[in-house]
C-alpha cells in the first residue's frame, strides 16, 4: 500500500505560492479534530485558491500502516520459496509480482522515483525564521507553532553534503493515550507543500530538529524511504547500517517529555558514564531536575524497539537529548562504564547498548538474534531485516543476503535458517526448530513451518535463543555425579567420571552431509541429507536430572534388538546397563515415540550433531524367519519430520564391548577375549568415534559370511578355551538358546567332509523343520550315505552304519574319535556309541579301550548304530549353526530350491544391502542414508 501524500493543488495551478492562516477559526469540526491545539497554522494556496483537506486526509490516514502490508503465508506444497538465494532451492520459480507495476502503485508526487542502488535521500529542515514562513509570522505567536516542512533531495551514496541521522520511536512513548488514527500529523514536502501524513512521535522529532535560522540536513527513515515502495524499502533498509555509519552523528530523540529546549542558546554536554554516576543533572523546562536515570531511561519504549539497536551500533557517535543536555556515547565511554563498580551490563534493560558504535554485533548471525530477541517490531521480519547489516559480511552481505519485503514472513525465515544450515554451518538454532508442535494436519489453514525451523512467531522462542555455553566436560561431569555415582549397578568401573562416559565423536568423513542438499521451494523440506542412522529408539526416555535449562534424559540400549522383537525380557542374561545420555531443551520423555523416532547423526565441521526424527512411514519394518535372526528393512524410509536436535550425546559402554576399548589402550587386538582388568582405565572422558562402535550386520554382509563358512573345511568349534572359530556371530542363529543342550563333532560322522557338501543334507533338516510331513528315516539316510566320501566306503549292516579307514589314517581316528583329553565344562559333548575293530575281528566299544598303534596296511573299521546318527543328525537344527543359516536363508532368499540357493549365495545380490540383522546387546545401524526432513 503506497505511502499516504497528497497534491493538493489545482492540476491547472499556474505555481505555489503559499501563504498561511490559522488553522482554529477556519476548523468546521472543533470537537473532533485531532489538530488542536498542535497545529494551529496551516498553508494555502492563493495562486489556485485551494488548501489542504487536512481532515479528510487524517480520516483516510486512519486505514493507513506506517510499515507495506505483509503478504500472507502459504500451505504446505505452495510456498514459492526463492529468497535469499534460488541456489538453495530445488524447484524454485520466478516471483510472479511485476516489479513495474510495484513501481507505477508506489509513486506519488512526493516520491517521483524509485531510489537506485546507489543513492539515498536526504530531508532539508526548513529553518523556523526562514522565507517560507514570512507570511506565517502575523498568525503565529511562537515559531513552533510553524508547519513543519522540508524539501527531499537525492544523492549518490559516495556524493553527499554531511548530515545527522535521527533515531527515535514511530509511535508515542505512551500509544495507549493517544487516540485517533496513528498517521495524523501533516509533514509539509517541497516547492508545492505536499502532505506527508506521519506519526506523532516523528512529527515531534522534526520540530525539535529545526533550527531557527538554518537549515538542517537529516536523515529520518519514515520521511526518507518511501515506505510503500517494496523494492526501496528492501534496498534501503539494507544500507541503512552505512546510512547511519557516515552521518556525522546519530541524534537520538525520546520524545516531547524528556527533551526541552535549552535555557541558553546551546545545551549542555555531558558523557554517558557522567550521567550514569549522577553528575551530570539534566534539567527540566521549569527549571527543576528530571527524574530519570539509568535504569529508567533503558525502560523507556525508545530502548525496546528493535531498529534503534542498527542505528546506535553503526553510529560513529551518539548524543542523547535528556532535558536540556546533550548525552555522548561511544565505544570507549561504555567500556569506561563497563569498568565501573557495580555496573553489569547484562542486568539493565537494554544490554545491547554496550555495543554502541562498535559496527557489529558479532559474527554468528544467530548470536545476532540473541542479542536482540528482546526487541519490540511491528514486522516480525524486521527482526531479521533490521539486524543483517550488523551481522558478520562475509556471512551475509556478501552473499547477497538482502532485505526482501515482497514476501512473507514465512518465506523470509525459513530462507534465513537455510541459508545458516547449508552455507554457514550453523546447527545450534535446531535445538529451538518448531519440531512436531505445529502440523499442517492438524491446522491446515495456517501457514506452513517446517520442523526443522524455529517458530518465528513465537515470543518464548525469542526469548530463550542462544547459542549453548556448557562445555562437554562440564555436561560430563555433571552426569557423573549427578547419575553415574548415584548407580550402585555401575559396579564394573565404581569411578565417576571413568572411560566409560564417552563423548560420541566424529571420524574423518568422506563426502559432506550437506553436498547436494537443498531445499523444496514448495514444501521447505530439506532433501537428500547424508545422515548416519544411529538405532530407532527402543523405549521412552527417562529424565534423570536437570543441568541448568537442560534435561539429561536416558535410554538404556542393552537389549534393545530383542525388546525390537518383542522377545521376554526374562531371556535377557546381562543384566548391566549400557545407557544412552541425551542432553536437551526439549521433554524427550513426553515427545519421543519409541520405535517411531530414530537416532541420526550428521558429520559437520564442528563435530557431530545429533537429531531425533520421527519417519513418516511409521516404525521399521521388522520382519522375522521362522528360524533364526530377524531383521529390519531399511527400504522406503526417507522422509522424516524433526522430534527434537540433541545438544550433548554420552555413551556408557560396559566392558562386554572390548573391541571399542582398543582404540583407548596400548593393547592391540588379540586373539582371546579383553578382560576388563586388561585395560588401562583412564579417568579423563574419552572421545569415541562412531566408526569404533559395534554394528549391525546387513544382510548382505551375513550370506557373505554363511558362504565362505559353507566354503571353508569343517572345524571343532568348541575346543576348549577357545572361542568358536568360524566367521559368524552364533547368537544370530539360536533360535532358543534354553534348547542349546549338547554338540558333537560332525568329523566323526562325515570324516574329511566340507559344509559345502553338506547343503543337500541341511537342506533336508530345513525341510523337516519348515514342513512337519516331509520327516522320513529313509530320504535322511539316502542323503548320509551320499554324503559320506567314498574312500570310507560307508554300508549299513545289521542296523549299524561302518565305515573302513586304512592303518595310515590311525592317528586321524584316535583324534577323531576318542574320547577328548579335556573338556569344556560349559560344553557337554555328545557322541555316539562308536565301536571299532581291526582286520576284522571282534568289535571293541572306542570309549573302553585305548588305541594301539597297527600296521599301516591295516584297516581300522568303526561303526555306530544308524538310529543315534539319525538322531544327532536332527539334533543339529539346535546345536549348529548350518542347518539354521538354511532355514533362514530360505525365508530371506525366498527359495525352495537348493540349486537357486547355492547360486544366490554365490552372487550375493545388493537388494540385501537394506536388511539389518537384529542381535543381542547394542549395535548401530551406522550407514549413512539419504533422508528428507520436512
Amino acid at each position: 500500500m503506497p505511502t499516504p501524500t497528497y497534491h493538493w493543488h489545482d492540476p491547472k495551478c499556474p505555481g505555489p505560492r503559499i501563504e498561511f492562516e490559522d488553522h482554529e477559526p477556519n476548523c468546521e469540526i472543533k470537537n473532533t479534530c485531532h489538530l488542536l491545539p498542535q497545529c494551529k497554522i496551516v498553508p494555502h494556496c492563493v495562486a489556485c485558491g485551494r488548501k489542504p483537506p487536512i481532515h479528510d486526509i487524517i480520516s483516510q490516514s486512519g486505514n493507513f500502516s506506517t510499515i507495506g502490508a505483509e503478504p500472507q503465508g502459504d500451505p504446505f506444497g505452495q510456498l514459492n520459496l526463492y529468497w535469499p538465494s534460488r541456489s538453495l532451492y530445488h524447484g524454485s520459480a520466478d516471483s510472479t509480482t511485476s516489479k513495474q507495476e510495484t513501481r507505477e502503485q508506489a509513486l506519488s508526487k512526493v516520491y517521483p522515483t524509485t531510489l537506485l542502488p546507489n543513492q539515498f535521500r536526504q530531508a532539508c529542515l526548513s529553518p523556523t525564521e526562514g522565507e517560507d514562513f514570512g507570511h506565517a509570522r502575523s498568525t503565529a505567536m511562537d515559531q513552533e507553532d510553524f508547519p513543519v516542512h522540508l524539501t527531499l533531495e537525492v544523492y549518490e551514496v559516495d556524493n553527499y553534503p554531511e548530515y545527522e541521522a535521527f533515531s527515535y520511536t514511530w509511535e508515542g512513548e505512551y500509544p495507549e493515550k493517544d487516540k485517533g488514527p496513528l498517521l495524523c500529523r501533516p509533514v509539509y514536502i517541497g516547492s508545492f507543500w505536499d502532505v506527508l501524513m506521519q506519526t506523532r512521535n516523528c512529527w515531534e522529532l522534526l520540530r525539535f530538529a529545526r533550527l531557527p535560522h538554518i537549515a538542517r540536513h537529516i536523515w529520518v527513515d519514515a520521511v526518507c524511504i518511501n515506505q510503500g515502495n517494496t523494492e526501496e524499502r528492501a534496498r534501503q533498509v539494507a544500507a541503512m547500517g552505512r546510512i547511519y555509519g557516515d552521518s556525522l552523528r546519530v541524534v537520538v530523540y525520546l520524545g516531547p517529555d524528556v527533551v526541552v529546549k535549552p535555557t541558553h542558546r546551546f545545551p549542555r554536554r555531558r558523557h554517558l558514564d557522567q550521567f550514569t554516576a549522577s553528575e551530570a543533572r539534566p534539567m527540566g523546562s521549569n527549571g527543576s531536575v528530571i527524574d530519570l536515570d539509568m535504569e529508567k531511561l533503558f525502560r523507556r519504549r525508545y530502548f525496546t524497539r528493535l531498529w534503534v539497536i542498527q542505528e546506535l551500533i553503526v553510529a560513529s557517535k551518539v548524543i542523547i537529548r535528556i532535558g536540556d543536555m546533550d548525552v555522548a556515547a561511544d565505544s570507549i565511554i561504555t567500556k569506561r562504564l563497563k569498568n565501573t563498580p557495580g555496573w553489569d551490563w547484562a542486568k539493565t534493560s537494554a544490554p545491547w547498548f554496550q555495543y554502541v558504535t562498535q559496527q557489529t554485533l558479532g559474527t554468528d548471525p544467530c548470536e545476532a538474534l540473541q542479542l536482540v530477541w528482546n526487541a519490540n517490531c511491528a514486522d516480525s521480519r524486521d527482526r531479521l531485516f533490521g539486524v543483517l547489516g550488523l551481522m558478520n559480511p562475509e556471512d551475509i552481505l556478501n552473499r547477497g543476503v538482502e532485505a526482501n519485503y515482497s514476501i512473507s514472513s514465512q518465506h523470509v525465515w525459513i530462507g534465513f535458517f537455510a541459508h545458516c544450515l547449508l552455507r554457514l554451518d550453523i546447527f545450534w538454532f535446531l535445538t529451538y526448530a518448531v519440531g512436531l508442535r505445529k502440523s499442517s494436519q492438524s491446522q491446515p489453514i495456517e501457514p506452513w513451518i517446517p520442523s526443522w525451523v524455529p517458530d518465528w512467531t513465537s515470543r518464548p522462542t525469542w526469548q530463550g535463543f542462544h547459542r549453548p555455553t556448557l562445555s562437554y566436560e562440564e555436561v560430563v561431569d555433571e552426569i557423573s555425579h549427578a547419575v553415574v555415582g548415584r548407580e550402585s549397578c555401575w559396579h564394573s568401573f565404581p569411578s565417576r567420571g571413568d572411560i566409560t562416559k564417552m563423548r560420541l565423536m566424529s571420524a574423518k568423513s568422506g563426502t559432506p552431509w550437506s553436498q547436494g542438499v537443498t531445499v523444496d521451494s514448495k514444501t521447505g523440506t530439506l532433501n537428500r541429507i547424508r545422515a548416519i542412522h544411529l538405532f530407532a529408539i527402543p523405549s521412552t526416555p527417562q529424565l534423570r536430572t536437570h543441568i541448568g535449562e537442560y534435561g539429561v534424559y536416558e535410554i538404556d540400549l542393552h537389549g534393545m534388538h530383542q525388546h525390537i522383537a518383542r522377545q521376554p525380557r526374562e531371556h535377557i542374561t546381562h543384566k548391566s546397563k549400557q545407557p544412552l545420555y541425551l542432553v536437551s531443551q526439549q521433554p524427550l520423555d513426553r515427545d519421543i515415540l519409541p520405535m517411531h523416532d530414530h537416532l541420526y547423526v550428521l558429520h559437520t565441521q564442528q563435530g557431530l550433531q545429533f537429531l531425533i526424527l520421527r519417519d513418516s512411514e511409521g516404525p521399521l519394518t521388522f520382519l522375522k524367519s521362522r528360524v533364526g535372526p530377524g531383521y529390519f528393512n531399511m527400504t522406503g524410509h526417507q522422509n522424516f519430520r524433526l522430534v527434537a536436535a540433541v545438544l550433548y550425546t554420552f555413551l556408557n559402554l560396559d566392558a562386554g564391548v572390548d573391541h571399542v576399548f582398543y582404540q583407548q589402550t596400548d593393547y592391540q587386538p588379540r586373539s582371546r577375549r579383553l578382560s576388563r582388568f586388561d585395560l588401562k582405565i583412564d579417568p579423563r572422558p574419552k572421545h569415541l568415534c562412531i566408526e569404533k562402535l559395534p554394528r549391525l550386520l546387513t544382510g548382505c554382509q551375513l550370506i557373505a559370511k554363511i558362504r565362505t563358512l559353507f566354503n571353508q573345511k569343517l572345524k571343532d568349534n568348541y575346543r576348549s578355551h577357545e572361542e568358536p572359530s568360524d566367521p559368524l556371530n552364533w547368537h544370530f542363529l539360536r533360535a532358543d538358546s534354553s534348547r542349546y543342550e549338547k554338540s558333537f563333532e560332525w568329523n566323526q560322522i562325515f570324516p574329511g567332509g566340507k559344509n559345502w557338501d553338506l547343503l543337500s543334507l541341511c537342506w533336508e533338516l530345513a525341510n523337516e523343520v519348515i514342513y512337519s510331513e516331509a520327516r522320513s528315516d529313509e530320504r535322511l539316510e539316502k542323503c548320509f550315505i551320499a554324503l559320506v566320501e567314498q574312500k570310507p566306503r560307508p554300508v549299513i549292516r545289521g542296523g549299524y552304519v561302518e565305515l573302513r579307514l586304512e592303518g595310515a589314517e590311525w592317528r586321524y581316528f584316535e583324534y577323531t574319535y576318542s574320547p577328548p583329553f579335556f573338556k569344556d565344562y560349559n560344553i557337554k559333548y555328545s557322541r555316539p556309541d562308536w565301536e571299532w575293530s581291526i582286520g576284522g575281528l571282534k568289535w571293541s566299544r572306542v570309549a573302553d579301550k585305548s588305541l594301539i598303534y597297527r600296521h599301516p596296511q591295516d584297516e581300522i573299521h568303526v561303526r555306530a548304530p544308524l538310529s543315534q546318527i539319525l538322531s544327532m543328525i536332527r539334533r543339529c537344527v539346535h546345536t549348529d549353526g548350518i542347518a539354521k543359516c538354511i532355514i533362514w536363508l530360505r525365508s530371506v532368499l525366498d527359495t525352495d530350491n537348493l540349486e537357486d540357493l547355492q547360486e544366490q549365495l554365490t552372487h550375493t545380490q545388493r537388494r540385501f544391502q537394506n536388511l539389518k540383522i537384529e542381535q543381542e546387546g547394542f549395535a548401530i545401524d551406522g550407514d549413512v542414508h539419504t533422508i528428507n526432513i520436512y
